[in-house]
């Protein structure tokens, strides 16, 4: 049985970097950024924390102007989740029209004195990004990807719904102007360019990080489950959360967005090790995944989608 939800998680860990593509695909691998181990406390030590795909930082506050703006975000996820070694795809969907498309997106987090600005490209791509799955419609979501970079930790530690986390709220607009000039930043001024504005909150979790680790993220509110069958055979996964061998998995999300989240504080038993994605209830179906593997000093990244109840997608077979 799974267990009892007590809390709901109400924010999506980002993580960025360069993603691998899943069992739809291949994985590519992530060099380990070695940093100390600062809590995040507020808005700057969460961005030293985490990168949002093709960003550049800037200084100040978004250059919105005044005046009545358009409705042009038609969906956007409510929360990122942001932990250790984590990869989290977000998915904006921008109303585009014949004459207009989305160019720039802004994102500032509450209590920051900088923030992101994302170039698109005539896709909706991030232009100073690697994207593993470029979009070639008008119509499909930007998709912008944030990394968790390693040892996040916080003040105060816990697992599970109880655990203690750290939220915060930022402000996102998309600048779309007419699509006959798309680089004529002379629009930056006229407000019927630009959407008004929305919230996507940052939720950060201590999560537990070790020799190996894998972390499972989710762009849905559905139930979707991390499985890690070890050398010896056993599976750690909701129902057999610690392993004898050190294994534990201690984040398991029935909600949304995830993390789910096994590791191996020390030293992870050698053999080979399979990882498994199972879809267990919710909706909506198509639901994208991003799963990270910290294997040593070896981080490699996968993605995949779901779209059948009780679906179960092979993502990795490694050697320890």
């Amino acid at each position: 049985m799974k267990k009892t939800l007590q809390k709901a998680i109400l924010l999506c860990v980002l993580s960025v970097g360069v993603l691998g593509c899943s069992s739809e695909g291949g994985d590519e691998d992530i060099p380990v950024i070695e940093e100390a181990n600062d809590y995040v406390t507020d808005a700057p030590s969460l961005m030293e924390k985490m990168t949002i795909s093709g960003a550049v930082l800037k200084s100040g506050d978004i250059p919105v102007p005044a005046g009545e703006h358009s409705d042009n975000i038609a969906s956007i996820p409510n929360t990122i989740i942001v932990t250790s070694n984590s990869l989290f795809t977000i998915p904006i969907g921008a109303n585009t029209t014949e004459d207009r498309i989305p160019r720039i997106m802004f994102i500032k987090l509450k209590g920051s004195s900088k923030y992101y600005q994302i170039d698109l490209d005539t896709n909706g791509n991030p232009v100073n990004a690697n994207a593993r799955k470029a979009s070639t419609a008008l119509s499909a979501p930007i998709r912008l990807s944030c990394s968790g970079h390693p040892n996040i930790e916080l003040p105060a530690k816990g697992a599970g719904y109880e655990a203690p986390s750290y939220t915060n709220e930022a402000e996102v607009y998309v600048y779309s102007p007419p699509l006959q000039s798309p680089q004529d930043l002379s629009f930056l001024s006229q407000p019927r360019y630009w959407s008004q504005p929305r919230i996507i909150n940052f939720k950060v979790l201590d999560v537990g990080t070790g020799d190996l680790q894998v972390s499972l993220t989710w762009d849905t509110q559905s139930d979707v489950d991390l499985w890690l069958t070890e050398p010896n055979g056993n599976k750690i996964y909701y129902a057999n959360d610690i392993s004898s061998t050190g294994g534990e998995l201690d984040f398991d999300n029935t909600l949304e967005y995830g993390p789910e989240n096994i590791f191996y504080k020390n030293t992870a038993p050698s053999g080979t090790y399979k990882v498994e994605v199972n879809y267990f209830s919710g909706a909506p179906l198509y639901t994208h995944y991003n799963l990270v593997i910290k294997n040593g000093n070896k981080i490699t990244s996968y993605e995949g989608t779901l779209s059948s109840y009780d679906q179960i997608d092979e993502v990795a077979v490694f050697s320890k």
